[in-house]
């Protein structure tokens, strides 16, 4: 475990303290040495499933999640090939789920997502510079004026005369009149509705014209509410961390111990030998991360019931059709 929140430690200190492309290459680099480490996990859990038979919680958690994946595959026959990348997102999972969220906790505060070189110019950094630039175009225009009415020659300047001729205005619903919404039906919106929507776009909408210091303060605002959610996270999970390793510390003490059936064997290896033997000893479970895996595998199930269903209302409107 000290191992793993080195790495971690490291890149939360670089999305704090450095831009967004070298934090996205550090994230890029950890995601490939991961890979790796989640291929020896799968060795490691193919073998712990054999050495503990199916009947292990660790064991039917995965072969449940891997059904559950398969289920959801049968349900989109289309999309069924989609099942082999599974693999990719399982070794990926360090990625998208330590790696992808620290990034986005951490730059909750960039109003352009993913980069903090439009930081500067959302808090009116980049405004302030472009103001100074025209100030010194107008000074400079005004010089030359002064220039030209130093001089003797006078030089009239006759505009030729225009009339003016009456604007025409477009019709909003012109577009309606296209030749390929012939065939559909025409109609027009209501005075009450075309003002509903008029004053909805102008209040809620339209957007919000703000000066550059009440985008520095928004950005500021912006800040601190990265800061507040980001230390509530990092330090919930390193509390969870802590007790996840305290517990596997005194797992003799603290885990559960259950037997599936009567007479159940399971090959454990013997620490003294270093040999693999047949067992009685009941299992050892972890209470934390048991609770984990249930929690987990609760919200796949859901997630596969409502889809199911969801299919069966679709399948049940189209077929009274």
């Amino acid at each position: 475990m000290l191992y793993n929140g080195i790495p971690i430690s490291l890149f939360i200190v670089i999305c704090f303290t450095t831009e967004s492309n070298v934090q996205l290459l550090y994230a890029k680099l950890m995601s490939i040495i991961y890979a790796f480490v989640m291929l020896a996990v799968l060795v490691a859990t193919s073998s712990q499933i054999v050495l503990e038979t199916v009947i292990s919680p660790t064991s039917m958690f995965i072969v449940a999640m891997v059904l559950i994946f398969f289920i959801a595959a049968c349900l989109h026959p289309k999309e069924f090939v989609n099942i082999i990348y599974g693999i990719v997102f399982f070794l990926m999972i360090p990625s998208t789920y330590v790696f992808l969220t620290l990034y986005s906790l951490i730059n909750l505060n960039v109003i352009n997502w993913g980069t903090r070189e439009a930081v500067a110019k959302a808090t009116g950094k980049k405004v302030d510079q472009e103001n100074e630039k025209a100030k010194e175009r107008l000074l400079k225009v005004a010089k030359d004026m002064d220039d030209v009415a130093g001089t003797s020659d006078i030089v009239e300047i006759r505009r030729p005369i225009v009339e003016a001729t009456p604007v025409r205005t477009a019709d909003k619903y012109m577009w309606m009149e296209g030749d390929y919404l012939k065939v559909c039906e025409r109609g027009r919106l209501k005075g009450a509705e075309e003002e509903f929507w008029r004053q909805l776009i102008e209040a809620y909408l339209k957007p919000i014209e703000s000066s550059p210091q009440q985008q520095s303060a928004i950005a500021e605002g912006l800040a601190s509410l990265r800061n507040n959610i980001a230390f509530a996270i990092i330090l919930l999970n390193a509390l969870l961390a802590l007790a996840i390793y305290l517990i596997q510390k005194h797992k003799n003490v603290l885990s559960i111990r259950w037997t599936p059936y009567r007479n159940f064997k399971w090959t454990k290896m013997n620490e003294l030998t270093g040999q693999y033997e047949v067992t009685k000893d009941p299992l050892k479970i972890d209470p934390l991360g048991m609770t984990i895996i249930a929690f987990l595998l609760g919200i796949l199930v859901v997630q596969t019931i409502g889809e199911g269903f969801f299919l069966i209302i679709v399948w049940y409107d189209v077929s009274e059709c």
